[in-house]
């Protein structure tokens, strides 16, 4: 699912009815919200600089960000959709969650 393509089902009248869990929808739009933060040319995806930027930003050390870009990068486009970023998102917070 690309952003805009989320975007569009959150405008919809479904919305999140099918989320059982507060907990679900918080991380779902705590996600949405720094995605769209990085995303500072409103493309729907991030690029290079931005990725980037949201990793310094978090404190997140990487002896090459390119690398860490393209690993996240399933489809080889060079950018960050909004569903590659939230798998990063949720293996996080899975790593986070097991740590405890």
């Amino acid at each position: 699912i690309s952003f805009s393509e989320f975007k569009k089902w959150l405008r919809s009248g479904e919305r999140f009815q099918y989320i059982d869990k507060p907990s679900k929808y918080n991380l779902i739009t705590e996600a949405m919200d720094m995605f769209k933060k990085y995303d500072v040319n409103h493309s729907d995806c991030l690029d290079t600089k931005e990725f980037k930027q949201l990793l310094e930003e978090l404190q997140i050390e990487h002896e090459d960000p390119t690398l860490a870009l393209n690993a996240l990068d399933k489809d080889r486009n060079g950018i960050i959709s909004f569903s590659e970023f939230f798998g990063l998102v949720k293996l996080v917070l899975t790593n986070f969650y097991h740590k405890k």
